[in-house]
């Protein structure tokens, strides 16, 4: 049997720094440079893997940057004396309104939200799992191979409403083991719902990442797309499908449209168009649809035209 391939070093276009946090905690984050020498600092968490200062000890572990947070006691344990925490009390999942939430949730949800979680189906049966049935256990269920996406819409759904940690949910969810890729596509799908949630909330800082990447897609920096991509390996592998040479990460165009009709390129001719005529916006797109009008109207008001050459 080969040994499993794990990944280390810093994510490419960036590097994992430590920002200091509350009560002497370090924060870990990722410091994503930019091609106009700025850079964007996100929250990380790819671990010890990605830092190319840290010391992979697995029998050391891994180093106690939060035992000023840690308790005398674990919640396990604080919940079997019957105290409720405020993490248990953000847990819609396993909290003890764990019935009323989820079937207040799934009737009203327009959407299916995943499958009902095997935690709630044992304490319906007492933690007998030979009691289990398939009225017990049935739920909203319509997307095997698929259930990192449809779990991950009720991911977003409950983390926007307070919960604090997200289990991630892979593509062979009851159907098999995952591998190494079904993993990433799971904890990249949840990343997603975390930060669709972040936005929802109005979280500080949350829109940064996704204006410094609108900003790249339309300026057509595309080093700066896949930097601050969530999985810039798979970003930067589907532009090199088809475009895979260096000067093509500088052309103002991808495969999917081409050069004749990439909206965001016709947004900037239009603009380059009304700085030289002098125009403001709207004036200038007024006079693009008239230009437009009349050569349809030159070509005899016809959508379809005759293939060149033919």
């Amino acid at each position: 049997m080969s040994a499993p391939m794990i990944t280390t070093g810093p994510i490419d276009g960036s590097r994992r720094i430590h920002l200091p946090g509350a009560d002497g905690v370090d924060v870990a984050a990722r410091r994503i440079e930019l091609t106009d020498g700025t850079h964007l600092d996100v929250y990380d968490t790819s671990g010890p893997y990605t830092d190319d200062e840290a010391i992979l000890d697995l029998d050391a572990g891994l180093p106690r940057r939060r035992q000023p947070w840690r308790t005398t006691r674990t919640q396990l344990e604080r919940a079997r004396d019957g105290e409720t925490t405020p993490e248990m009390r953000l847990d819609l999942f396993t909290g003890a309104e764990i019935h009323r939430t989820r079937e207040s949730i799934l009737p009203n949800s327009p959407v299916p939200v995943g499958s009902v979680p095997i935690y709630q189906a044992l304490e319906k049966v007492d933690g007998d799992p030979s009691r289990l049935t398939w009225e017990i256990y049935r739920d909203t269920d319509v997307a095997p191979g698929y259930d990192h996406i449809t779990s991950a819409i009720g991911a977003a759904q409950i983390a926007q409403a307070g919960t604090a940690m997200l289990c991630y949910v892979t593509p062979k969810e009851h159907l098999g083991l995952p591998n190494r890729e079904d993993v990433k596509r799971g904890v990249i799908t949840y990343k997603i719902a975390a930060h669709a949630a972040d936005l929802a909330k109005g979280h500080p800082g949350a829109q940064a990442r996704d204006d410094a990447l609108s900003k790249a897609r339309f300026e057509f920096c595309w080093h700066d797309q896949f930097r601050l991509a969530l999985d810039p390996d798979t970003a930067r592998s589907f532009h090199d499908e088809t475009l895979p040479a260096e000067p093509a990460k500088t052309a103002h165009f991808c495969s999917m449209c081409g050069p004749k009709f990439c909206s965001m390129r016709i947004s900037h001719d239009v603009r380059a168009s009304a700085e030289e005529q002098g125009l403001l916006s709207v004036e200038a797109i007024e006079a693009g649809m008239a230009e437009k009008a009349e050569e349809f109207a030159e070509q005899g008001n016809r959508i379809y035209l005759p293939v060149a050459g033919s």
